[in-house]
């Protein structure tokens, strides 16, 4: 038997062990994304067992598809919970804006000079110590 999209398979380690699904995508050689009485999560072909049944399926159906596929065969699917609306965040307030300040008169500062920069002297070579 061949790990195709649509193949049965029981789970035989973890928390699902004894449990039947559906491959829904060959992520890889080694593992594959199952749904159906597990839980919807990628899983080591390893801790897989292939089954002879088939369903037809798409490459990457959702759990509605996967759930609809397994009904004739008797395969109740694990009922999965949707997800709550994350809380909005509350209308921050706006910031009141900045109260216009009365200008400052400008202090009175004494005229300074700016340093000027003094002329480089070319260096000399530095005598060779003895």
């Amino acid at each position: 038997m061949t790990l195709e999209v649509g193949r049965l398979v029981l789970k035989t380690a973890g928390r699902d062990a004894g449990k039947r699904g559906v491959i829904v995508d060959v992520i890889d050689p080694k593992t594959a994304l199952v749904d159906g009485e597990v839980r919807r999560r990628k899983a080591n072909v390893t801790h897989l067992l292939l089954l002879e049944e088939k369903v037809k399926l798409a490459k990457g159906a959702s759990h509605d598809t996967v759930k609809k596929a397994l009904e004739p065969l008797g395969i109740k699917t694990r009922q999965t919970k949707p997800k709550k609306a994350a809380p909005r965040a509350k209308a921050r307030r706006a910031t009141p804006k900045a109260k216009a300040r009365p200008p400052q008169p400008a202090a009175q500062a004494s005229p300074q000079k700016a340093p000027q920069a003094q002329a480089r002297q070319p260096s000399q070579p530095a005598s060779p110590k003895q």
